[in-house]
């Protein structure tokens, strides 16, 4: 099954790549954006057959936000809140091909006045079983980021900002963001429900399209 999405996040994800996109579909010489039946823009994030499902970094590396990519689909592979997820045999970048800042506005989440429907930065498991999608377009306000230490001399890129009149504070994992570049511009962030990691589930801004 062939699918196109325009990419709107590229993560870390363990030693390779998550990356997740909103399926669009070509009428003549123009993309209109697909929907779930809520009205939400319908989201997929191809998976691979390994151990946690994630892509490549050397095939992850040709995409930028915005670009369009080919899917090849074997099969949908919903994993509990991770609704989104889909096997896919292949992907090619369509050259030349980019969706316009101008069309985000259109992508973003309007059905959700909270992250995941709860205000916090993660989610707990009795909590969890409440959600039913992991991935998200929002256009913050007021977002900043900044870098804290971590351990073995690590550090990790973190992002404030505030959404529907909730506050959150949440780790950066886009790879190509560069922590200062948001200053004095507006910006959409893609914001990501992770796996479990110390019995809860954290929110992530898996993707930054700065304008």
């Amino acid at each position: 099954m062939i699918k196109h999405i325009v990419i709107l996040a590229n993560s870390k994800k363990y030693s390779e790549r998550c990356i997740a996109g909103i399926e669009i579909q070509q009428r003549k010489d123009s993309w209109f954006i697909l929907c779930n039946s809520d009205s939400a823009p319908k989201w997929i994030r191809p998976v691979s057959g390994s151990g946690h499902g994630e892509i490549a970094t050397s095939i992850a590396d040709q995409y930028n936000l915005l670009d369009v990519a080919e899917l090849n689909i074997v099969r949908e592979l919903p994993q509990g809140f991770q609704s989104e997820n889909c096997l896919i045999h292949s992907i090619k970048k369509l050259e030349n091909t980019k969706l316009g800042i101008d069309s985000l506005q259109s992508l973003t989440n309007k059905q959700h006045s909270k992250l995941f429907n709860y205000r916090g930065n993660s989610i707990s498991e009795d909590w969890i079983q409440n959600v039913h999608y992991s991935l998200m377009l929002i256009e913050p306000k007021d977002f900043m980021t900044f870098t804290v230490k971590q351990s073995f001399g690590k550090t990790q890129a973190r992002g404030k900002f505030s959404y529907q009149g909730n506050s959150y504070d949440l780790p950066i994992t886009d790879v190509k963001f560069v922590v200062g570049s948001e200053k004095e511009r507006s910006c959409f962030l893609t914001i990501s429900l992770g796996a479990r990691y110390e019995g809860r589930h954290y929110k992530l801004i898996a993707g930054v399209i700065m304008i």
